[in-house]
């Protein structure tokens, strides 16, 4: 049903106005008051689900409705002035206030426009002259929120995928990974989007791979719906295939990582866990031994190297060998600039 897309607070408006307008004769309805029949008809739902909608503007929004039995239909038996609006505490006007300047960080993007729409729809909701709109004025200067604007590429791939991960439809692309000139096709099931770090990317199960896989929208190069519905994954989240990764890349061994921090940067590892495995050991002169559990060493030596030196891998030996091997490039680079 068409109306079953609007959302229930919408429909649930369109029935106080049906009532309103037939107490007040502005509407004429095949009975004197309107009842679960013309209300389905209307929103064009089953009266289930009117049902439901009555039940919650009657218990939860405490609107005076009743059923008259002679009349066959729905009133208010007091009068409703208006619609009931939202009520907010001040945390959570707070966090809407921080919602709302989280916007800027989606400029660009597919979300932009159904994210100031939906905001404009909750900022509609409340009074005029209410306290709420003043307090949202000074507290609008009161918060700043710095973001990154983020560049999805094709904003209609990106849609696409977050439709197929919704309604589980299962998709062929074809993808270019970085530095490869070689464009492969792949049959996935979409699972999860996921944000991080300023960046968008898919959780899916690849065929090709016979694994799940992490997709970056932008390299995508085409999406085809295959017409099938995904196989069932729903064992299978982001949060469970990222949970022994530090960013983006899962590997399939995990290691006991080692690392020895520098007194200088070793209140940056006591402030904060830069990953759910982290422990922290004390060390004498302020330094820590810092050991985390991972399945990927791609990540941690570029977080290494970030560091500056302040940092020592202890262990794995492989890490090692890689963080000396890039660091010995670092210095060749330099010093053929330098001369250059």
């Amino acid at each position: 049903m068409k109306g079953s897309t609007r959302p229930p607070l919408e429909r649930m408006e369109i029935i106080h106005q049906m009532i309103v307008d037939a107490m007040g004769k502005k509407r004429i309805f095949k009975n004197p008051y309107p009842n679960t029949n013309d209300f389905s008809k209307e929103l064009e739902v089953d009266n289930k689900t009117v049902a439901r909608d009555l039940g919650f503007m009657r218990d939860r929004l405490k609107l005076p409705i009743q059923y008259d039995r002679k009349k066959y239909g729905y009133y208010y038996t007091e009068k409703v002035n208006a619609f009931p609006s939202i009520q907010l505490t001040e945390r959570e006007l707070f966090s809407l206030v921080v919602a709302q300047k989280a916007i800027a960080a989606y400029r660009g993007t597919a979300f932009e426009e159904p994210l100031k729409n939906t905001f404009r729809k909750l900022i509609n909701k409340i009074p005029k002259d209410s306290s709420i709109h003043i307090l949202l004025d000074d507290w609008d200067r009161s918060v700043v929120f710095q973001g990154q604007s983020m560049h999805l590429g094709n904003s209609d791939h990106f849609d696409q995928l977050a439709q197929a991960v919704i309604y589980k439809k299962q998709l062929i692309i074809t993808y270019k990974r970085p530095n490869q000139k070689e464009i492969s096709k792949r049959q996935i099931d979409p699972i999860q989007m996921l944000h991080l770090r300023g960046e968008w990317y898919l959780l899916a199960w690849c065929y090709v791979r016979n694994a799940l896989r992490i997709f970056h929208p932008m390299r995508i190069q085409s999406i085809k719906e295959t017409g099938q519905k995904c196989n069932s994954h729903s064992k299978v989240s982001v949060e469970e295939y990222l949970k022994n990764s530090l960013g983006i890349y899962a590997g399939q061994k995990e290691q006991e990582i080692e690392l020895l921090i520098d007194s200088n940067a070793a209140d940056y590892f006591r402030e904060r866990k830069w990953h759910h495995s982290q422990e922290n050991h004390e060390l004498p002169h302020g330094k820590l031994r810092v050991t985390f559990k991972l399945n990927s060493l791609y990540e941690i030596e570029r977080w290494i190297l970030s560091w500056g030196g302040l940092i020592q891998a202890l262990k794995p030996k492989e890490l090692i060998d890689r963080i000396n091997k890039s660091a010995q490039k670092l210095v060749t680079c330099h010093k053929e600039k330098t001369n250059f």
